[in-house]
């Protein structure tokens, strides 16, 4: 069995509102990390996170599970958090153990109860939070919309990594902004704001953001 160095062990929670997707996040995560070798569906109760026999009938999950990968040399323990409001207690046990916490949002419906606890939790416990922007793929959404939502509900440094590559159906993947082959015009006001907000987290980031602009 491999030694794991306990300095590159991260453990992130996803949290979020009950049926933005955090399940099938975990399932799409796993599967690109070549840890599974098929998707599972929330539909045929085959998911690894929602292994329990409830779980598969209700089609939501009613309690945190554990999964890991390895990713850059780096051990990664996601904990999928169920999302309604009736097991908000184990959001409320996990988030003071979380290195870090993304928490899902429907682009379809915006922020919601649980996109609120969720924040709430991590904020008073000084976890760092980042969103994730799910089901991009629904007709009438819109990704720079959702985006000004976040950012006026919880404040300027929601700034994007990631800008989605088309719309709705079209949608093809996304490009990150911190890939320096990634440009367009976009891009390069996005990757600004970034550096902006990063900037304004370090006196010395700053002063040398002031000198230099970047």
């Amino acid at each position: 069995m491999a030694t794991i160095d306990p300095g590159k062990v991260r453990n992130v929670g996803l949290l979020g509102h009950g049926g933005v997707g955090k399940t099938m996040l975990v399932e799409r995560i796993l599967h690109e990390a070549g840890v599974t070798n098929r998707l599972g569906a929330i539909e045929d109760g085959n998911t690894v996170s929602d292994y329990l026999e409830d779980e598969a009938e209700r089609k939501h999950s009613i309690a945190m599970k554990l999964v890991h990968l390895d990713w850059n040399g780096y051990r990664i323990h996601i904990v999928d958090h169920p999302g309604y409001v009736d097991f908000l207690g184990e959001v409320a046990s996990s988030t003071p153990l979380l290195d870090a916490v993304v928490i899902v949002v429907d682009a379809s419906t915006g922020v919601q109860v649980g996109t609120d606890n969720a924040w709430k939790y991590a904020e008073r416990h000084h976890v760092p939070r980042a969103f994730f922007v799910n089901k991009l793929d629904r007709d009438l959404t819109d990704f720079h919309e959702t985006v000004k939502v976040l950012r006026d509900t919880y404040g300027k440094h929601c700034v994007p990594l990631m800008l989605p590559e088309g719309a709705a159906q079209s949608l093809s993947g996304a490009v990150s902004v911190l890939d320096p082959a990634a440009t367009s015009d976009e891009i390069e006001t996005v990757r600004m704001e970034l550096v902006e907000v990063v900037a304004e987290t370090d006196d010395a980031l700053t002063e040398r953001f002031l000198e230099n602009g970047e």
